[in-house]
């Protein structure tokens, strides 16, 4: 079972608006996954870190679409 994170959640990680990671999301920047039972975005550890990555080496907060 791999490790989930909620948008609230993320958001608070890197200290940045919900509004944000939703337009981010939107715009393919960072990809959440769906919750089937709520669809809640959410996402998995191993995407977070991803972006995080991308996120300080580009220092602007924007990296390629993911898809």
């Amino acid at each position: 079972m791999k490790a989930l994170f909620k948008l609230d959640q993320v958001a608070k990680l890197l200290n940045i608006p919900t509004s944000t990671l939703r337009y981010w999301d939107k715009q393919g920047l960072i990809r959440f996954e769906r919750n089937r039972q709520n669809q809640y975005r959410q996402i998995s550890l191993h995407n977070l870190c991803q972006y995080y990555r991308c996120h300080r080496i580009s220092g602007n907060g924007y990296c390629r679409r993911t898809g």
